[in-house]
């Protein structure tokens, strides 16, 4: 039997420790290593990539905390930048933008997949374009085409459950309502899409 690689001891290690302790952790490494952007540093450098990484969570906690925590009232886009807020341990920032997903989609109906609260939410438009290029003829498209008699807003709908599961997981504190409700729409077998 082989012996694990040292990176997947670490990797492994980093993901037990917690958000504050591994922000910790790598910050400590850049202290000790002189190292803020060093061309010394290979571009695979986990200091360097930590760097990277590190900067862009704080642009998102600054967004959320100071200009929009709505994403421009894209609810996906706000849904993803929470995720990653948790992965660090940030639970006011994803607070503020997990509120505004959670009052952009209506999860109360078992019977029905989640169903947007207001018209004005920016991902729509994108979503339907996205759809309507995946159709034959269309050329090139970045996804697979769905079927001919495919419903893109059910398909939307359908996608944006997934994510707003998802987001519930990042969860920093469980809100056993809208996981609830959220499972219940995920295990109706009258609302598959196959």
């Amino acid at each position: 039997m082989p012996l694990p690689e040292p990176s997947d001891n670490v990797n492994s290690y980093l993901q037990h420790a917690g958000g504050d302790h591994v922000r910790s952790t790598l910050n400590d490494l850049i202290a000790i290593s002189g190292h803020e952007e060093s061309a010394e540093l290979s571009p695979l450098s986990p200091l360097l990539l930590w760097i990277g990484c590190d900067r862009m969570v704080g642009r998102i906690e600054y967004r959320t905390r100071f200009r929009d925590e709505t994403w421009a009232r894209n609810s996906a886009a706000a849904a993803f930048a929470a995720m990653a807020l948790a992965e660090f341990d940030l639970a006011g920032a994803w607070d503020r933008t997990t509120d505004f997903v959670r009052s952009s989609w209506d999860c109360s109906d078992p019977e029905q997949l989640p169903r947007p609260c207001g018209p004005d939410l920016a991902e729509q438009p994108h979503f339907l374009a996205l759809a309507a290029a995946a159709q034959p003829g269309h050329g090139q498209s970045p996804v697979a085409a769905p079927p001919e008699n495919a419903d893109a807003v059910r398909i939307q709908h359908t996608w944006m459950l997934g994510v707003l599961l998802r987001l519930e997981a990042s969860a920093p504190h469980l809100d056993a309502t809208r996981l609830a409700q959220l499972l219940a729409i995920a295990e109706n077998p009258r609302l598959r899409m196959i």
